[in-house]
């Protein structure tokens, strides 16, 4: 397991043939599996890719959600309607949504529902041999990651195109200060500093009362749930913990760290933390320092920083990057979609029949994530090959409205909180 997650991008990876291989001037079909904000904002930009286009087919675990996601994106391309012809007949709600929307005759499958179903979508979207753009992050657990790199292999074999949702590695930006920092233009690295540090995120959206059952309201309020977001130092953190791998060009050995719940304490929050503070150590000695919080009224940044021995480096607010070398400041600034960019490489590489395969960095940057979740939650130094050995399994192998959710609340509705020196991998 370690020497495939440890692959590069462009080894091991025959050349493209016609499988999967579309015209550059073909229509390419798109489905939808997950309509939250952001399986709305993906459907969009694929739909403003490049070339002929067309979303013909959307699935939700909601009715509801699916509804109203169809409204909006009809409504947004009012202006292209080619674009956009999802009739009732290819909408679909339930847990097999995947399933029927694959059962269509769609090219691309957008996969972005809560991360927790991230693994068994993919395998699905890979044996019915369609490309792939699937959000971050690839997996909440490691049963997930090594589901998730299974399911590459045969990718590979297919010739399937596969992105993942880290936006940043197609930022102008960042893709200069990658190539400068590669060069050397600070010298060594040091140490990095990396921060997601913010009010939070949406609150919960359903009362128990609301729901049919407590498998819905954990649906419902998924980010605040393990087992679905990974918590969120791997949903949301792990933007800026491939950052920092991509720039260092390795990815961490071990890592200690803690976290809590300071603010987020009421049932409703479920049972994740509200910060972390993890300090991952690379091969050659580097350390990184990373953290997280959700905490409203408090100082935030988010983006990432290094000390190296000629010099520094920042960046700031997604779209400018900063070098501090011999007393001068420089810096690379980009107003560029990112969210867009990722999208047009993707359906670029489709049409012209190249290699796009990012699920090795995908898979890597979310094993670094969870290797921070665990330090933190267990109060232990913890090396990759220790979570890569664990039985860690946080998903269970079936999902549907009989199921019982892998953890349940007290009478009091608290659910059970990883605690520091207790919580064993």
């Amino acid at each position: 397991m370690e020497s495939e997650l440890n692959a590069k991008n462009d080894e091991s990876i025959p050349e493209p043939t016609d499988a999967g291989h579309i015209d550059g001037s073909d229509l390419i079909r798109v489905g939808l599996v997950g309509c939250g904000g952001r399986g709305s904002g993906a459907a969009l930009q694929a739909l403003n890719t490049e070339g002929p286009v067309q979303l013909v087919a959307m699935a939700d675990l909601f009715e509801d959600r699916l509804n109203s996601a169809v409204k909006h994106l009809g409504a947004r391309m009012a202006t292209r309607p080619e674009r956009f012809d999802v009739p009732p007949e290819r909408q679909f709600s339930g847990f097999d949504g995947i399933d029927r929307v694959l059962e269509c005759d769609v090219d691309v499958v957008l996969l972005t529902t809560p991360p927790g179903f991230r693994p068994e979508h993919f395998e699905k979207a890979v044996a019915a041999k369609k490309h792939i753009f699937m959000e971050k992050p690839v997996a909440t657990d490691i049963f997930g990651i090594k589901r998730v790199m299974t399911a590459a292999q045969k990718a590979k074999k297919h010739q399937l195109r596969i992105g993942v949702g880290f936006q940043q590695r197609h930022h102008p930006s960042y893709i200069e200060a990658a190539k400068r920092l590669r060069d050397g233009v600070i010298g060594r690295p040091l140490f990095w500093k990396a921060y997601y540090n913010s009010f939070g995120v949406w609150e919960p959206r359903r009362t128990r009362q609301q729901c049919r059952n407590e498998l819905e309201y954990q649906q419902r309020n998924w980010y605040y749930y393990t087992w679905l977001s990974g918590d969120h130092l791997v949903e949301q953190h792990i933007h800026q913990i491939d950052a920092v791998c991509w720039f260092q060009g390795a990815y961490p050995e071990r890592a200690r760290g803690m976290g809590g719940r300071q603010v987020r304490t009421a049932p409703r929050y479920g049972q994740i933390y509200d910060h972390f503070n993890i300090d991952y150590e690379f091969a050659d000695g580097t350390h990184y320092i990373s953290q997280c919080r959700h905490n409203p009224s408090t100082w935030t940044k988010v983006g990432t920083a290094c000390q190296g021995t000629n010099g520094s480096f920042e960046t700031v607010r997604y779209r400018e990057c900063r070098f501090f070398t011999n007393g001068k400041k420089s810096r690379v600034k980009s107003v560029a979609n990112a969210y867009q960019l990722e999208h047009d490489a993707l359906f670029a590489a489709i049409r012209d029949n190249r290699l796009h395969h990012e699920i090795e960095y995908g898979a890597q940057s979310t094993l670094t994530a969870i290797l921070g979740r665990m330090a933190a939650y267990t109060g232990r130094e913890l090396s990759i090959r220790d979570v890569l050995a664990s039985e860690e399994q946080l998903v269970p192998n079936t999902v549907d409205w009989s199921t019982d959710p892998p953890i349940a609340p007290d009478e009091q509705g608290r659910y059970p909180v990883p605690m520091p020196g207790i919580y064993h991998i």
